[in-house]
């Protein structure tokens, strides 16, 4: 049987004897996480989304330019996109009442003892309930003309947004493809 460490301290003890200098040496490595070293090479970057957020006009093309490219080319590409349900949303905001008569729905955030809570009503809270058990807090959130818009906000609310109306910008063209979560 073969016994290692007897047989280096043998070598070792050999070339003490020879003269030949033996130098010991240690090496430390202090390491980054691979966080702080994108942070550090790509800060202020959105790595997600970079060509819409890429500083100084740098990346990938935008929507809006490649839109004006994919114009030019033939195709299927090039028909045209018309989002009917903005234009039908915004003649139908054109044509409901205005003031006070607009006003037929609410949504109220209720505060009690640190839990929260959203309630729809059909009319507005008086002054007299506002106030009236203590510990309570109502706030007004939104209010909406029609009860499908109402519900729709409610159920906003209820999922987490911060507001009652979602983003009033169209969705991207059916032809576009992003891999950036939607914005708040």
């Amino acid at each position: 049987m073969l016994d290692v460490d007897k047989q280096v301290e043998e070598v070792l003890a050999k070339d003490a004897e020879g003269g030949i200098p033996r130098f010991e040496t240690s090496i430390e490595v202090v390491g980054k996480s691979p966080q702080i070293m994108l942070e550090r090479f790509f800060g202020g970057i959105d790595l997600e989304c970079a060509p819409g957020g890429a500083p100084k006009g740098g990346g990938a093309p935008t929507e809006v330019e490649m839109r004006e490219a994919r114009a030019r080319t033939t195709g299927i590409l090039n028909t045209p996109y018309i989002d009917f349900a903005t234009i039908a949303d915004y003649l139908a905001h054109k044509l409901k009442p205005k003031g006070r008569d607009a006003e037929r729905y609410f949504i109220y955030r209720v505060t009690t003892n640190g839990r929260v809570s959203h309630v729809l009503r059909a009319e507005r809270i008086p002054a007299s309930m506002l106030f009236a058990v203590p510990g309570t807090v109502y706030e007004l959130v939104d209010a909406f003309p029609d009860i499908a818009s109402a519900v729709r906000g409610w159920k906003r609310i209820e999922h987490g947004f911060a507001s009652a109306i979602g983003p009033s910008s169209s969705p991207p063209p059916p032809w576009a493809i992003t891999t950036c979560r939607p914005k708040k």
